[in-house]
């Protein structure tokens, strides 16, 4: 008789537990984060203003008057579009094959900083 008391209470306790559990894990959705908070990487009319801030951040510490690194520079407007003429600058931030990967030892820039370049170099790379 004690026995069949503790498995009712032990039934009672794990019930609600177990639903919880249940409805907790059915409610679960694989939720991407462009999904949860919208894709907020607008590369609309990009000029030279928009982008300068990554270069900044990321490549002038190696890419600039003061080191210019195989020969590229990035300090200015004038010198970072004669660097991407060259193509180098955009290879080695997508980390292509046969590129250093950019910026070095570093990881790969962000998805949507690159897509702001591409967008800017598309566009022309207005001023």
């Amino acid at each position: 008789m004690k026995c069949y008391f503790f498995v009712m209470k032990f039934r009672l306790f794990l019930a609600p537990i177990f639903l919880i559990v249940f409805f907790s894990l059915t409610q679960c959705e694989n939720n991407s984060e462009e999904k949860l908070y919208g894709n907020d990487c607008d590369t609309l009319n990009m000029t030279y203003s928009k982008v300068k801030f990554i270069f900044q951040n990321n490549c002038y510490s190696c890419h600039s008057a003061n080191l210019s690194y195989r020969g590229i520079k990035t300090d200015t407007y004038e010198d970072l579009k004669a660097a991407i003429n060259t193509n180098r600058p955009w290879g080695a931030i997508n980390r292509f094959d046969g590129y250093l990967p950019m910026p070095n030892g570093q990881p790969k820039l962000d998805e949507c900083l690159i897509k702001k370049i591409g967008a800017w170099i598309n566009a022309g790379m207005p001023e």
